[in-house]
């Protein structure tokens, strides 16, 4: 029969018979720091009295618990389905101009001066390949280049509007570009996928 300590070590008494102390069988040769000085030489007694290999291996045994009990967690945490970054981003700032589809027929386009793009034919429009970097410098907005026919910018600067939104966060104030970067490249994929075929 076993029974557990205080300290939380495990006490087999047939071996306290034997050495005539209370010695314990769970114990890990790093435990002996986390022991109460009262337990020591009991822990070392049961130590002495175990093979070297019996230690070891009760050492491996509680490491690979420990190690399998936190892959499965792990693989919990992956199976979860995660959200596309991308599509809520776009439904989150682009949809309400350029509407659910990318068609430009969002709610605001009736008041905007000049009429959200169709995004589902960008690639169309380009030949057939989906330019990344226009996209881009046109999302990100804070770019030299003047956006339009007469320079003027119907599009809000995403690229300056992420920044700041960066540099609130504590978490992502060190870096505010890679904020930036993340969020628009979660954009360009999105958009990329929506194109018509």
């Amino acid at each position: 029969m076993r029974s557990t300590g205080a300290d939380g070590f495990t006490e087999r008494p047939e071996l306290a018979r034997q050495n005539g102390t209370h010695a314990v069988a769970s114990a890990d040769p790093l435990s002996l720091l986390n022991a109460p000085q009262s337990r020591r030489r009991s822990i070392v007694t049961a130590l002495s009295s175990m093979s070297a290999m019996e230690v070891i291996m009760q050492s491996i045994k509680r490491r690979s618990a420990l190690i399998l009990s936190t892959l499965c967690l792990s693989a919990v945490s992956f199976a979860q389905p995660r959200g596309d970054a991308g599509k809520m981003e776009y439904e989150a700032h682009c949809a309400i101009c350029h509407g659910t589809s990318g068609a430009g027929n969002g709610e605001m386009r009736r008041y905007l001066t000049k009429a959200p793009s169709d995004l589902t034919t960008i690639a169309k429009r380009n030949g057939g390949a989906f330019p990344n970097q226009l996209v881009w410098e046109l999302i990100d907005g804070r770019s030299a280049t003047e956006i339009g026919p007469h320079g003027a910018r119907e599009m809000p600067v995403w690229g300056q509007r992420y920044r700041m939104e960066a540099l609130m966060q504590a978490s992502t104030a060190a870096e505010p570009e890679w904020y930036v970067r993340n969020r628009i490249v979660a954009l360009l994929d999105y958009l990329a996928r929506m194109q018509a075929k």
